[in-house]
């Protein structure tokens, strides 16, 4: 099991003490009569539950919860949170209202799109609207198409699809992320050099979108997958270098495993848990290769750690990590980790934060200095 020891050893050593970017928000807050926000009445660890749409598509609910030091002339690192299929804004519950806002984060828990009455909330991704994918379908020839389910109403055309793989909304969840994020750095005091994406199974393969689309991935530093893997084929890596990945993978997850237990594509892990078919998703294995190779690092360099001493206590529910990036010396890495557990995202459900949290805790401001950012494709 991986220590707390071994864990906060990587992340203190790379801290540093970069100047905050503070968004326009920190000084709209001097004068509300000039630039009204509707959080305005907010205080230290307070949230607000409210609504917003993006012209074309529904009325979404979410939920913004502000961090215990919050103070107006201070910027606040932030984490866009998205749940899993199926959820809603009120899916991370106190592990975004009360945890990571105790660990000094500014939350917004984002509700996906879906069609009404269904409980199909969910994020858009590559190979989830039946496209195809670059290595082929994204299921299993079995897999109940969702497309029907979606439709029209949620900007889905299902005779131009190509395969029986879709499962999401159509709509583009990137641009919903991306006009909240405008209105939040607006109205409230926030780090634009600590943006995290964080998510729950579909969630947290959208993490992955927003690091591969070129409107959204020069905002955020870095995203934070728990149980979620791109398709297969569509593992990528970051466009922007320098973007930081620490994924979390339950080893006994039949959803979407993270190895492969098969004999077929060693990149590829099979979602068995679906009836009567299921998605093929990417391994662990290969997405930190990408992540590595996408920051610039050598692969060759990625260290496997297993560590059996778990009387440091956090993170002891780690079975093994994988660790790329270390040659850096700005503080840029790439983790992926395996706990015990299933396809599980939460406390409650006994999975532990603390450790994603402290990573990104200790990576603030890390590259702040930097004005560009330089596009690998």
């Amino acid at each position: 099991m991986i220590s707390k020891l071994f864990l906060t050893s990587l992340f203190v050593a790379h801290k540093n003490a970069s100047a905050l970017r503070p968004s326009s928000g920190c000084s709209a807050s001097e004068d509300w009569d000039c630039c009204e926000s509707p959080f305005q009445d907010l205080g230290p660890g307070e949230s607000e539950v409210f609504r917003r749409k993006v012209e074309g598509t529904q009325y979404r609910t979410h939920k913004l919860t502000l961090p215990t030091n919050y103070d107006s002339e201070t910027p606040s690192p932030l984490i866009m949170y998205f749940h899993g299929w199926g959820g809603n804004y009120e899916s991370c519950g106190d592990n975004c209202s009360v945890e990571a806002a105790s660990e000094g984060f500014a939350v917004v828990a984002m509700s996906g799109y879906g069609p009404v009455g269904t409980g199909y909330n969910s994020w858009k991704i590559g190979g989830s609207n039946g496209e195809g994918g670059p290595l082929g379908p994204t299921c299993e020839d079995d897999a109940y198409d969702y497309c029907s389910e979606y439709g029209e109403s949620q900007g889905c055309d299902c005779d131009a699809t190509n395969d029986n793989c879709s499962w999401t909304t159509c709509f583009d969840s990137v641009e919903q992320v991306l006009t909240l994020l405008d209105e939040v750095e607006e109205s409230l005091c926030i780090d634009l050099d600590n943006i995290w994406a964080m998510g729950c199974s579909n969630g947290g393969m959208f993490t992955y979108e927003i690091a591969k689309d070129e409107r959204s991935a020069p905002r955020f530093k870095g995203i934070v997958p728990i149980v979620g893997l791109p398709p297969y084929g569509y593992s990528t890596g970051p466009i922007v270098e320098g973007t930081l990945l620490f994924a979390m993978m339950g080893n006994n997850d039949t959803t979407v495993p993270p190895v492969n237990l098969n004999d077929t594509d060693s990149d590829l892990t099979i979602d068995t848990a679906n009836w009567p078919g299921g998605w093929y998703y990417t391994s662990l294995e290969k997405v930190v290769e990408d992540w590595t190779e996408g920051n610039a690092c050598d692969v060759d360099l990625i260290s496997d750690i297993y560590e059996t001493d778990d009387t440091h206590g956090v993170g002891d529910n780690f079975l093994e990590c994988s660790i790329g990036c270390t040659e850096r010396d700005d503080g840029v890495r790439v983790i992926g980790c395996i706990f015990d557990g299933g396809h599980d995202c939460y406390t409650s459900e006994g999975v532990n934060w603390k450790p994603a949290l402290d990573f990104m805790k200790s990576m603030a401001n890390k590259m702040s200095d930097q004005d560009e950012v330089t596009l690998l494709f």
